[in-house]
């Protein structure tokens, strides 16, 4: 029996991968209507600040995911009281992506309330629980971090519009530089050499956000295609849209994905490659907001010239997307992917260009680089598959 005061531990064991459970998955769905509610945001205002804006609220509605994703990660969802703290979650989580359309103007203190109640609330709960050393620190300096920001997210809640964006700016970069960085104090750095982690576990985590974003992406280009059924160039403009979609999902799901689990499996501090590999996802889900409210502009409007805006929503967004991949194979797998540099150089040759077509022409032209690396990363996977260990070694350099 478990003594009076004795916390109850709640953590699962560092040998029990698991699945992830059917609750898990229910909890995603709130995550689902939230990146909807981002890219209706960015598509409501395409301008500047209505960029800044979307960005801002993406950080604490990633962050909620995230930071609850680890936690399950860390304990046993078959727990009773695991799976209220992740209903809790879900609900005050409902209401925080509820208010997105409306945070900069009048439902500021309900988005704020929500996104803190659950930062704070679900890692004091946690800190009630028995954990590791390694563990504890972790989230002791979480919250710090995350009272830091808090300051500023609830004081930004009593300005106005202009000045609420920057107050709120700053809450969000506090909030993304503890992240990037493992939540550093003086004296007190993220030290987690040897930790050990559910890699394959929160691998599949990081994968089923992505598909989140993902499936926005086609859900903003089919309500677009719905809307403007009628029109032929339809045709083409949706065809277009998915399949620069369709090349993104390969992008994400070639060979190289192999690679980097494998370095996962096989590296010695898997915590910090899996604080790069969710660094690399936040900006991957930014890109494809921008890919899906691109794309639904064009097929809303494909005639006539092509705005810097609508160029920039088509181009910025698989830009970002080929230039993170390029850049995370070269931070965990110690190479470069020569197939997304190239794109991503091909893309800003092409968004310039795009000025002076119409804009399913700079759809095709954002498109088409995306294809090329998929095509890429075929041959790629076709070459390893017929390699041996050493022929396989010399491929992926």
């Amino acid at each position: 029996m478990m003594r009076m005061g004795q916390r109850r531990s709640l953590q699962r064991s560092t040998a029990d991968e698991g699945g992830v459970s059917p609750l898990e998955l229910f909890f995603d769905l709130v995550f689902v209507f939230a990146v909807s509610q981002l890219s209706h945001h960015l598509l409501e205002h395409q301008t500047w600040q209505g960029a800044i804006e979307t960005l801002v609220l993406l950080v604490p509605v990633f962050l909620v995911w995230l930071r609850t994703a680890w936690t399950t990660t860390l304990l046993d969802t078959e727990l009773r009281p695991v799976q209220w703290m992740l209903l809790l979650v879900m609900l005050f989580g409902l209401f925080m992506n509820a208010a997105i359309g409306t945070a900069m103007a009048g439902s500021a203190w309900t988005f704020v309330l929500a996104y803190l109640t659950i930062q704070v609330g679900r890692d004091v709960w946690l800190l009630t629980t028995e954990l590791t050393p390694f563990i504890r620190d972790h989230w002791h300096r979480m919250l710090v971090w995350t009272a830091g920001a808090g300051v500023l997210w609830a004081g930004g809640a009593f300005l106005e519009h202009e000045a609420r964006l920057l107050c709120w700016a700053g809450a969000a970069g506090v909030d993304l530089a503890g992240t990037a960085l493992g939540h550093p104090l003086p004296g007190r750095a993220l030290r987690s050499e040897f930790q050990p982690l559910m890699r394959e576990r929160l691998f599949e985590r990081a994968r089923l956000f992505f598909i989140i974003a993902l499936g926005e992406t086609i859900l903003t280009t089919g309500t677009a295609i719905a809307a403007n059924i009628e029109a032929p160039i339809t045709l083409l403009t949706g065809t277009v849209a998915l399949t620069g979609t369709v090349a993104m999902w390969y992008a994400y799901f070639d060979a190289r994905e192999a690679e980097t689990q494998n370095t996962l499996r096989a590296s010695s501090d898997p915590v910090r490659v899996s604080i790069q590999a969710f660094n690399a996802l936040f900006v991957i889900v930014a890109a494809l907001i921008l890919t899906a409210v691109g794309d639904e502009s064009v097929i809303a409007h494909p005639f006539g010239a092509t705005s810097p805006t609508t160029a920039l929503l088509l181009y910025a967004g698989p830009f970002l997307y080929l230039s993170t991949h390029a850049w995370f194979s070269y931070r965990v797998n110690h190479h470069p992917s020569p197939s997304r540099l190239i794109g991503a150089g091909s893309l800003a040759v092409l968004g310039v260009l795009s000025l002076f077509v119409p804009p399913f022409v700079a759809a095709i032209g954002a498109a088409a680089p995306l294809v090329a690396v998929a095509i890429a990363d075929g041959r790629h996977r076709y070459e390893l598959r017929g390699a041996g260990p050493v022929e396989r070694e010399a491929v992926t350099r």
